[in-house]
């Protein structure tokens, strides 16, 4: 192995294979990242929908009990007046 490697001879077979097989491995890694991701987005996209259906309700029963602390506040004020 005394030469360099510029003075390799390489066919255009060797090369046009050379070429193949890093696109094939390129090819390979991008198409299982796609796939890796499409697993973990059909499993992760139902549960935030249905941390969102929580997040509402919880701002439901927020806005409900505010709503029933300030009418019972307004009854509080009202008996208080009246005694």
């Amino acid at each position: 192995m005394s030469e360099s490697w510029k003075e390799t001879n390489i066919n255009a077979g060797a090369l046009a294979a050379f070429i193949v097989g890093v696109t094939t491995i390129v090819v390979s890694v991008i198409s299982i990242q796609w796939w890796i991701d499409d697993r973990i987005d059909s499993r992760v996209t139902p549960v935030e929908i249905e941390l969102r259906e929580i997040k509402a309700e919880m701002r439901s029963a927020d806005a409900s009990r505010n709503r029933q602390y300030g009418e019972i506040l307004s009854r509080f004020d009202d008996l208080m007046e009246g005694s």
